[in-house]
């Protein structure tokens, strides 16, 4: 699996990468107009700092434009078929959220949050801020859910993160 933020500057097309799924999300600028084509369908999405993650196969052909010329900053999850798979959704905090999975990413978007491994009592809490991540291996990747993350908002304000939950493929261990 990799997650990445990138800033696209300019408009052309995606690197395709065979066997591998994707989810994209822009963070910002005004957003990224994308074409995919396969055999006997061509596609048309527009992506924006609000609208919600895309996924794509990375084995389809992507072309990329900038909306009004202006670079965007992206973010990026990519798992190999068979190994991984994963979800990427972005929520809103104004209390307490937990979320579980054999791996926990969390990327702050804005505001700021304490977040703590339900699992390990005595961990201490790690705080986020707007363009922090934080990653959470469980114990055994083979297992479904072996790891808890409590998120906390530490506002007033609702804090908004990119929640990504990996989960280990029936390949991973054999």
């Amino acid at each position: 699996w990799r997650i990445s933020t990138a800033r696209v500057a300019a408009p052309g097309p995606f690197s395709a990468f065979a066997g591998i799924d994707r989810t994209l999300v822009v963070l910002s600028g005004r957003g990224l107009r994308l074409v995919t084509r396969q055999p006997g369908e061509v596609r048309e999405v527009v992506l924006g700092p609000d609208s919600e993650p895309y996924r794509f196969a990375g084995d389809v052909s992507v072309d990329a434009d900038l909306l009004e010329g202006e670079p965007v900053v992206d973010f990026n999850v990519m798992t190999r078929r068979g190994r991984f798979s994963h979800t990427l959704r972005k929520m809103s905090v104004s209390g307490k959220a937990l979320v579980a999975s054999d791996i926990v990413v969390l990327f702050c978007i804005s505001g700021r949050v304490d977040c703590r491994d339900d699992n390990k009592p005595a961990a201490a809490r790690v705080p986020l801020s707007a363009g922090e991540a934080l990653v959470t291996l469980g114990p055994d990747t083979s297992r479904s859910g072996s790891v808890a993350v409590s998120v906390q908002c530490q506002d007033a304000t609702p804090a908004q993160l990119l929640v990504v939950k990996l989960n280990a493929g029936s390949l991973l261990h054999g």
